[in-house]
């Protein structure tokens, strides 16, 4: 009896507190048309040597955003991990692009299993690095296509680490 007198306190107070705002319930639910903010999350796919390969998560809540891309490939014969994480930085926004700077990260770990070669069993780990710039094309009111180039460190397991021009590219949905 106590919980049931509770909540119908909370919900006479919630209702006074948002109606004397002017904040309806209708308002909060069916008019989007004035309340409609841009959101600041996006899925997609990109492909790039530094800001990774696969499904892509990016949050975007002001200039700074946040990227990670995750690549899980399993068959009989290769497991492959892909994660990346890259830090991006609007320089400058308009209507239609947005000029971006980066710094990523991209980890990649994988093994072979393959018989035909003559060797059991090969395992490789890379971390590669860069720093690069791009633009943001947007693609009508969801849609967002990246193109982006940069300067990377590429290190492979056992190798000598090695310095490229490395290239970048996505297409995210904006949720």
């Amino acid at each position: 009896m106590k919980n049931i007198i509770l909540v119908l306190l909370l919900s006479f107070i919630g209702s006074k507190t948002f109606a004397g705002n002017g904040i309806t319930y209708q308002s909060l639910v069916l008019d989007d048309s004035t309340n409609k903010q841009e959101s600041h999350h996006m899925v997609g796919l990109n492909a790039g040597f530094i800001t990774g390969l696969g499904l892509t998560y990016r949050y975007a809540p002001s200039n700074f955003m946040h990227q990670v891309s995750f690549l899980p490939v399993v068959s009989p014969n290769t497991t492959l991990l892909g994660l990346a994480y890259t830090l991006f930085y609007r320089v400058k926004r308009t209507k239609h692009i947005d000029f971006i700077v980066y710094w990523g990260n991209n980890y990649i770990n994988g093994k072979t299993n393959n018989n035909f070669l003559g060797f059991s069993e090969v395992t490789s780990q890379s971390f590669n690095t860069g720093l690069g710039y791009g633009f943001d094309f947007k693609l009508g009111e969801n849609f967002t296509f990246n193109l982006m180039t940069g300067y990377a460190l590429f290190t492979k397991s056992r190798e000598t680490p090695s310095y490229y021009m490395t290239a970048e590219l996505g297409l995210f949905y904006k949720l």
